[in-house]
Parts: C-alpha cells; sequence; structure tokens
C-alpha cells in the first residue's frame, strides 16, 4: 500500500512539476534540464521548486487600506474585497 502511494505521489508532483516546466518561456536546453532534475521521484520536484519559484507573489498592501469606509450604511465591518483579490494571487497557478 506504501508503494503505492509513494508511486502516486511521485507521479503527481513529476507531472505538475512538468505542467510548469513546458509553459516557461526559457530555452530549450534550459527545459530539458530542468526535466532531468525533475526525474528523482519526489526529490527532483521539490528541488526544482526550491530553484525555480513561482513567479506571482502576493500583493504588499498596507492594512489601512484593506478599510472602506461605509458611507450611509449601518454595517459596522469593512469591506474585504481588497484582501481577498491579494490572497487570491498567492493560491493562482502559473499554467
Amino acid at each position: 500500500m506504501s508503494i503505492v502511494l509513494f508511486a502516486t505521489l511521485s507521479l503527481l508532483t513529476t507531472g505538475l512539476a512538468w505542467r510548469r516546466i513546458f509553459a516557461l518561456r526559457y530555452s530549450w536546453l534550459a527545459r530539458t534540464m530542468y526535466l532531468i532534475l525533475t526525474l528523482a521521484p519526489i526529490v527532483g520536484p521539490v528541488f526544482y521548486l526550491m530553484i525555480e519559484p513561482p513567479e506571482r507573489t502576493p500583493v504588499t498592501v498596507q492594512q489601512e487600506d484593506f478599510w472602506e469606509p461605509t458611507k450611509g450604511s449601518a454595517r459596522p465591518w469593512p469591506s474585504y474585497k481588497r484582501l481577498v483579490k491579494s490572497l487570491s494571487t498567492m493560491f493562482r497557478y502559473p499554467w
């Protein structure tokens, strides 16, 4: 059972890493080197993500910028639209 779990996890991480590599706009030589690197089960894709981290970074916004004054409204809480939008950029995949 553990061998099946390890094999599945290995194939999943390698497939996701390959998907990222094919989406890169690097030369074919660089892509080939990344593909060879990620062939090692589990360790390869993790090492690849350490070398080539995701491009998108969260938007840094001051806390006061999230507080939108509510004019003429009885709601005592702020609008969290900007906060949700900035957090959603962290979970978007680049592919």
